[in-house]
């Protein structure tokens, strides 16, 4: 019962990601395109992530702009950043057998990055905070 709940959960909160609704997050990436997304969804996904997201809150604040989170990772192309939302909200990448070498590694960059691991079966694992 626990397991199913957890998967329908995770599966209503990425159909908001992907809908745009609750979203107040925006994240830039490659060629300044922005994604929108739940501060909280990545808040709980790692202790990095959730650092990055208090530092740039207090940095708008201190400039008095908007109340959204930002998070800036233009140095990644859209599909990567796509591939990593889709993890952290659902757990898994349905595309992950099909994306090129090139963007896996970028892949593995931007995990590595915000502190979600890959186990010894090449399988993604968040770095979930204690």
């Amino acid at each position: 019962m626990v397991k199913e709940h957890l998967r329908k959960l995770s599966s209503r909160l990425w159909h908001l990601q992907q809908s745009g609704k609750f979203c107040d997050t925006v994240v830039t990436v490659s060629g300044n395109v922005e994604i929108q997304a739940h501060a909280a969804v990545f808040a709980a996904t790692s202790d990095r992530l959730c650092s990055a997201l208090q530092q740039n809150r207090s940095n708008n604040t201190l400039n008095h702009e908007t109340s959204r989170f930002h998070l800036d990772v233009a140095e990644y192309d859209k599909s990567v950043v796509t591939a990593l939302l889709e993890f952290i909200y659902t757990g898994e990448i349905i595309a992950l057998p099909s994306l090129s070498c090139s963007i896996r590694g970028d892949l593995v960059g931007l995990c590595t990055k915000f502190g979600i691991t890959i186990d010894d079966n090449n399988s993604f694992a968040l770095d979930l905070p204690k």
